[in-house]
């Protein structure tokens, strides 16, 4: 592993109806530092029927963004559009999400990083912006933030765990891409599928380490503030947002088509955590509905 001053800068994301948090994210990049070397942005356009392209052709007049529609649901598919197209001196990727606020500073950070750092996974930070002070019963689930809003909130750099990057705020340098490696298009969001397996980055990040042997750093500057809306406060949205979890782990657990194991110790856990869920322990309702979607892998079609 070596580290390399790159010659760019591309960040890459995939947006589908992202309009409403589109706006406030690209005037963060139009509001950045320089960062000293070429830099633009690659948008997928992922078949938004929202006033998505008119954001992004306005971006284009004031952002070094070229912007490409992938008419295949979902995010993994277009971040792989992303990817076919990259320059040939575009050696350090950083992909983001339509819902993240870069700092000011947050290029300059990621050049440091790369010229500094031989990694070749890298996770940024990411701190969740609430519209209103979360209610007690959702900041007593503040462990499983990472989880909900991809809060990555560690206060030093340091080497990471392949399974902590988050897709709001990561890179990876070309050279993984070189060797082949894509984004799994069987698992992430897609619009066309209301009980996603979520984790895509995760999945992509801990195979990438598995099987090419790279390793993961995490860098503390380059930060994004990750926009959280109401409707993501809600009750319903975390039982969801569990039991996708729980998709996603048995997912990268079993692989596509294999089902996740159920035995009695099993059933009876389940059970158990059902009875805790109608109690109205809040922890126990996010481990019941996980443990239902581990349990549910693979789903239905």
């Amino acid at each position: 592993m070596t580290a390399e001053d790159p010659a760019s800068l591309v960040v890459i994301f995939a947006t589908h109806n992202g309009a409403e948090t589109l706006r406030p994210m690209l005037d963060g990049y139009a509001q950045l530092d320089d960062p000293g070397i070429p830099w633009r942005l690659i948008a997928v356009d992922n078949a938004s029927t929202d006033d998505t392209p008119e954001v992004l052709r306005e971006a284009a007049t004031r952002l070094p963004i070229d912007i490409v529609a992938e008419p295949g649901m979902g995010k993994n598919r277009a971040l792989n559009s992303g990817l076919a197209q990259l320059e040939p001196d575009e050696s350090f990727v950083v992909f983001t999400d339509d819902d993240a606020i870069p700092d000011r500073d947050f290029l300059i950070a990621w050049r440091r990083i790369a010229r500094t750092r031989p990694e070749d996974l890298f996770a940024g930070r990411v701190t969740p912006r609430f519209p209103t002070p979360p209610p007690r019963w959702l900041a007593g689930l503040s462990d499983h933030f990472p989880e909900l809003y991809a809060q990555n909130a560690r206060a030093e750099d340091g080497p990471i765990g392949a399974d902590e990057i988050y897709g709001p705020n990561m890179a990876v340098r070309r050279r993984v891409f070189e060797e082949g490696a894509r984004f799994d298009e069987g698992i992430g969001p897609n619009g066309d599928i209301a009980f996603y397996p979520i984790g895509s980055e995760t999945e992509f990040c801990v195979r990438v380490a598995r099987t090419l042997g790279a390793r993961a750093w995490f860098a503390h500057a380059p930060n994004v503030v990750h926009i959280v809306r109401p409707w993501q406060m809600t009750p319903d949205f975390v039982d969801a947002r569990a039991y996708r979890h729980g998709l996603g782990v048995a997912a990268r657990t079993y692989g596509e088509g294999a089902g996740a194991r159920r035995g009695i110790r099993s059933a009876v856990k389940r059970i158990l955590l059902r009875l805790g869920a109608t109690l109205g322990s809040r922890s126990s309702r996010w481990e019941y509905h996980w443990h239902r979607g581990f349990r549910d892998w693979p789903p239905s079609p």
